[in-house]
């Protein structure tokens, strides 16, 4: 008979990794690629801005569950536990923590480092998973069997599928019986109806409003919300436009609006005193003046894009959607379904803002999951 471990974590990621520093017992971490940690070291531009000092509830959609998670495991235990494994960070503008290296790879080695006293299998692509008694049971598609006490699901999401994210843990989750909320990328730059190809390359600070039209209403999802907005061919960008890609959900009879006033500090009468005295041009980037000069009152007034979508899920930091958390101990992270199941990170349906905030979630709940499984284990 195969060894039985304590407990099997599938996903060696963030959160996988973090869970596995902090459990006390026997532990096995099942990977479908060669190496661990492979996304956390193309995280924040090579940089990983790992946590953020201001996460809070209002951060995050369930805000709910979100509270008692942070409360049980704090941005102070965070900054504690990596210290523990080496990391020093520091903190730069909007609370955003780094490692001290400023190098992704510190965070990633870290985090390897703190879970080696792990069993590891590299190249394990889950088939299923099953609980057969007080065993887990899972078998991976080339016939291996891995068997455990707990099963904590750490797979992350679907966001950066081409560092394997494939959405197998809720595929996983649904045949233990949980909800899954429909997953969407989020934090990924908006399409639009209009052409965009001579705006590729503008930058600029502006004030934008994300409109949603549904049942001959319109709805205001985002008002004033400022920040720098960029344009490629293709897409609008920018951190403030991905923060607002997590409303985006395109159902039939929803359409989307996205504002953009790159002269939001002006009054619109003040708008046509400055241009009666100066050219766009000198006020705003160049080719975005050529754009808002062909366009009916852009000039005194935000432009309008009509939004058709986002990009796709490898230009997504995140996923919206997951295992619905009105199936979690938010105390726990357990399966209030499934005795002994666990999930930890992105497979869960709770996302963030851009600036640290979704690693900060993958490490607090992956840090209550593993407390809450060593006290079973001193009993």
């Amino acid at each position: 008979m195969k060894k039985v471990y304590d407990l099997i974590i599938i996903g060696a990621g963030a959160a996988g990794l973090f869970c596995a520093s902090g459990f006390e017992g026997d532990c096995l971490i099942l990977e479908k690629n060669a190496e661990a940690a492979k996304k956390i070291y193309a995280t924040g531009n090579g940089r990983c801005n790992f946590l953020n000092s201001e996460a809070n509830p209002s951060c995050y959609n369930n805000p709910e569950f979100v509270e008692t998670v942070l409360q049980n495991a704090c941005i102070d235990d965070l900054l504690y536990s990596f210290e523990n494994l080496g990391v020093i960070a520091k903190e730069e503008d909007d609370g955003r923590m780094y490692p001290r290296s400023e190098e992704a790879s510190t965070i990633a080695e870290a985090l390897i480092k703190g879970a080696q006293a792990s069993d590891i299998e590299y190249g394990f692509e889950v088939k299923s998973a099953s609980k057969e008694s007080d065993i887990f049971i899972v078998e991976s598609v080339d016939g291996r069997i891995a068997k455990a006490k707990n099963l904590l699901i750490a797979t992350g999401g679907k966001a950066g599928i081409q560092f394997g994210s494939d959405g197998k843990g809720l595929k996983l989750a649904e045949s233990f019986g949980h909800h899954i909320i429909k997953p969407v990328p989020a934090l990924v730059p908006m399409t639009c109806e209009e052409d965009l190809s001579e705006l590729a390359g503008v930058r600029c600070d502006a004030m934008i409003n994300l409109i949603r039209h549904s049942s001959g209403r319109d709805e205001i999802l985002a008002f004033e919300y400022f920040g720098e907005v960029q344009f490629t061919k293709t897409a609008i960008s920018g951190i403030c436009v991905m923060d607002l890609s997590r409303e985006i959900r395109l159902e039939e009879g929803v359409s989307y609006k996205l504002s953009v006033n790159p002269l939001w500090d002006y009054s619109e009468e003040d708008r046509k005193e400055l241009l009666a005295e100066f050219p766009l041009e000198y006020l705003v980037p160049r080719k975005l003046a050529n754009y808002m000069k062909k366009r009916p009152c852009g000039i005194e007034k935000s432009l309008s894009f009509n939004i058709t979508g986002t990009k796709g899920w490898p230009d997504a930091q995140t996923t919206s959607g997951g295992v619905d958390v009105k199936e979690i101990n938010p105390n726990t992270m357990e399966s209030t379904l499934v005795p002994g199941l666990y999930f930890a990170g992105e497979v869960i349906d709770v996302d963030g803002f851009c600036g640290g905030y979704n690693l900060t979630w993958a490490f607090s709940s992956a840090l209550v999951a593993a407390g809450d499984m060593n006290c079973h284990l001193n009993i």
